[in-house]
Parts: C-alpha cells; structure tokens; sequence
C-alpha cells in the first residue's frame, strides 16, 4: 500500500463503457490479482455507461472516475485519463470486459523487478464469444499470427503491465488516437530505452461476441477504431513505418481499388460504352462467389465486404483527422467512491 514516504507498488487501471455484464468478475480477479502480490488500488475508468457500470465499481469497492459524454471518448483517452490519475511504481491496464487470469500478475511483476530495463510485460489473449447457444472459446491465441507489429517488435494489445517510469518517460497514452495506441505507446517505449516482452503465460480472457456479428461491428464502428486506423496509419507512415501503416488493411485497399474502378465504368456506362459494366459485374460476381466458397458461407462473405468497405470510408476519415498533442486532452467527469471507502478517508484524515 502507499504511504508518506513510499509510492505504491502497483495499481491497476480498469477502462469500460456499458460492460455490466463482465465488469464485476473483471473487478474481482483485478483485486484478487493485486492482493497476490501484496495489494494495491484498483481504478475505474467509466465512460458515461448507461447500464450501471459506475455503479457496479463503486460496489466493489474501487475508486471510479466516471467521464461524461462531453468528452471525448476512446480507449486510449480512458487509459491516458487511469494512468494519470493512479501514483504507482507498476501500472496495470485491463478492459472492463477481459478477465485477468491469476498467474500472470505475479510472474510479470517479478520479472519487471528483476530487470529494470523491461518497460512493459504482457502475456496470451484467449477471445471467449458470447452467443445464444452458450460461450465458445476462439480456435487460436489472438496475437499469435500478429507477431512483427512494430518494428518486429512484439503483438500485443492494451492490456498489460507497464513500469511507470517508461511509461512517463515514453508520454503515456495517445489521448486523440482512437486505434493502435498500445502499438504507438510500444514505439515511444523501445525508443525511450525500455524493452517490451510478452511471457508464454496467460494474461486474459476477453469475454465479447463474435467476431462476425453485426454487434461486434456497431460497437468497433461506435468506439471509433475504424478512424483511428485511418489516424494510426499517417502516423506510423511519418515515422517510415510503412509495415505498420499498411498492416491489415490489404483487402479493404483492394475492394476500396475495385470499387473506384467501378466508378470508372459506370461513368464509361454513363457515355453508352456498356462492356466494361458488365465486365465490372462479372468480375464482382466471380470474385464474391469465390470469396463465399472460401469462407464456406455466403453470409460470412457479405459480413467482411461490408466490413471493408466500412472501414475504407472511416480510413480516408481518419486520414484526414488532424494531429493534436496529448497536453490539449482535457476531460469532464467526476470521482466517485463507495461509502466505506468515503469513511475511511475521512477517519484517515480526523487522525491525521
């Protein structure tokens, strides 16, 4: 625990918005995690829910920051606004809907004491999908075929255990970047002299619906990640990372192609030159008929067509959104206590 003279050993920083159906069982192996290696605070983060979920932190006994929809909300911005307000040597970050599995702590903050050069530990994703015939557990770990993500450094993903002076030294979170802000922070955290490692461990589960389900897509779409592709892609290409910029987005680049090219002969079409139109069709008909056999569902194929091309409107948004530093950030919200918590600070501060 933190005292006049010493900084606390760890704190963990929870984000969420609308997560009341994992939030407390994320809170419960947080605190049972933090308690493993001695206690600490467990911190809040509440975007303006509207199903309770400030509520369902304050009756787990944390302290909740809960940040009202004048500001503006992303991941990163919720994790920039923990970070700051948490005072500990080790920070750990976690998703309101990600369940901390209990050997991960203790072995990462272990080796994060044994070598001051590690700037961030961080460990295995396992994707649980809810659904209505019960949870499935996805087929892979969800970073193994995202290794090289920057600089062939390391695939991780927000959730992770970071020393808080490379994280200082590094600015912290990008408040304003709406997507791969953990790969942007992994950057300025190599370049500010600190190593990333990820340990053959388990670190979470992360508890959401499938990947291909209209949910899934309205909820990336709500959160902005889609723009911030398009942000995190000039960013990354004005520092030469042109991996990095490009990485994933080679299908919507070729739908985003074909579409233009469709554009082309539908004007062709407009001037009575029809040939290129139906070329056009069938060469749409075919290569969406070979798609569809390839994923074994004509469904699954429709799902990622729209999805690309929803992502090639918001990648041109996000292109041209305009760089702001992370001093700018201001955020409106207030602190919210349970009322033992609220008792405690006030004896604390009679006997003081």
């Amino acid at each position: 625990m933190e005292t006049a003279d010493h900084e606390a050993l760890i704190s963990a920083v929870v984000i969420a918005r609308n997560e009341a159906a994992t939030l407390g069982p994320c809170l419960t192996a947080a605190r049972r995690a933090l308690d493993s290696v001695g206690g600490g605070e467990v911190l809040l983060v509440d975007s303006a829910s509207s199903d309770g979920s400030a509520e369902i932190g304050i009756a787990s006994g944390c302290r909740v920051l809960t940040v009202r929809k004048a500001s503006r909300f992303c991941p990163s911005a919720m994790r920039w606004i923990g970070g700051s307000g948490t005072r500990s040597k080790y920070v750990l970050f976690l998703d309101g809907d990600c369940l901390l599995e209990a050997e991960f702590l203790p072995a990462a903050l272990q080796v994060l004491e044994a070598d001051p050069s590690l700037g961030v530990v961080a460990g295995r994703r396992r994707d649980v999908y809810r659904t209505r015939k019960g949870t499935i557990s996805a087929p892979e770990e969800y970073y193994h075929s995202r290794a090289g993500a920057w600089s062939s450094g390391p695939a991780y993903g927000g959730c992770a255990l970071y020393r808080r002076r490379a994280l200082n030294d590094a600015g912290s979170f990008d408040p304003f970047l709406r997507a791969k802000e953990e790969e942007d922070l992994g950057y300025r955290i190599v370049r500010a002299g600190y190593r990333i490692e990820v340990l053959a461990l388990p670190m979470i589960r992360h508890v959401t619906v499938p990947r291909e389900s209209r949910q899934r897509l309205l909820r990336t779409l709500n959160h902005g990640f889609y723009v911030g592709r398009g942000q995190a892609a000039r960013l990354f290409f004005s520092r030469g990372q042109f991996r990095s910029a490009f990485r994933g987005l080679s299908r919507v680049a070729l739908l985003l192609a074909h579409l233009a090219l469709g554009a082309v002969v539908a004007w062709s079409a407009w001037r009575s030159v029809w040939w290129p139109a139906f070329l056009w069709v069938a060469l749409s008909v075919a290569g969406f008929g070979l798609f569809a056999l390839r994923s074994r569902s004509a469904s699954r194929a429709a799902f990622y067509v729209a999805e690309w091309a929803v992502q090639g409107v918001c990648l041109f948004v996000g292109l041209m959104v305009p760089c702001r530093p992370a001093d700018r950030f201001r955020w409106e919200g207030e602190e919210r206590r349970s009322v033992r918590e609220e008792r405690h600070d006030r004896s604390g501060a009679l006997l003081a």
